[in-house]
């Protein structure tokens, strides 16, 4: 009975290794954030119009589904001309799959596996220009993609300028010191028992 508190310490450690590992490709955590420098311009034959400003992104959830994992953003421009978004928060979610290597698919991700073995891309297309760069923890540095279609030509750049750090203590971080707090409750009740 003495060996218990250690044998369930170990056992809630190995359930918090297990369900941390299907998404072990992505670094980011809920409460990470980034803030962005955005740049769109949209030209056409008669008039230019250009937007620009701060993003701020924030994870809000990690979660493992089959093949991927999802990772939830919550997205607020902080400042700038977007006047219809300015102060707004919207949500999205972005799929990341643990591969070596990018795609044109992952210019609109501003996560990447941490697998991929060169963190950066670049495309040039018949009517679009694009190139992107990650840190080596999968989150985007910069990215930039130009398009002409229908007459009207679009170009935009983003640019990380900041990071932010997680407040509070890790997911993982918590559930260690609650299994060391059980086991310890656990082991103090076995020993009033003797």
């Amino acid at each position: 009975m003495k060996v218990l508190p250690l044998v369930i310490g170990c056992a809630l450690l190995l359930g918090i290794s297990s369900a941390s590992a299907t998404c072990s490709y992505v670094s980011a955590s809920p409460g990470n954030s980034w803030d962005f420098n955005i740049l769109m311009r949209g030209t056409n034959a008669t008039s230019s119009t250009t937007y620009s400003g701060v993003i701020h992104a924030t994870i809000a959830n990690v979660t493992s589904v089959g093949s991927h994992c999802e990772v939830g953003f919550v997205m607020k421009v902080t400042s700038g001309n977007y006047s219809t978004l300015s102060g707004t928060s919207y949500s999205f979610i972005q799929k990341v799959y643990d591969k070596t290597v990018t795609n044109s698919s992952d210019l609109s991700w501003l996560l990447i596996s941490m697998s991929v073995s060169n963190k950066s891309y670049y495309n040039l297309a018949t009517n679009a220009e694009s190139a992107a760069s990650w840190d080596d923890s999968g989150v985007l540095n910069w990215m930039f993609t130009s398009d002409s279609n229908y007459g009207i030509y679009i170009l935009m750049s983003v640019s990380r300028v900041s990071t932010a750090s997680t407040p509070g203590y890790e997911p993982w971080a918590l559930l260690l010191a609650g299994a060391i707090g059980i086991a310890s409750i656990i082991g103090i009740a076995l020993k009033k028992r003797h």
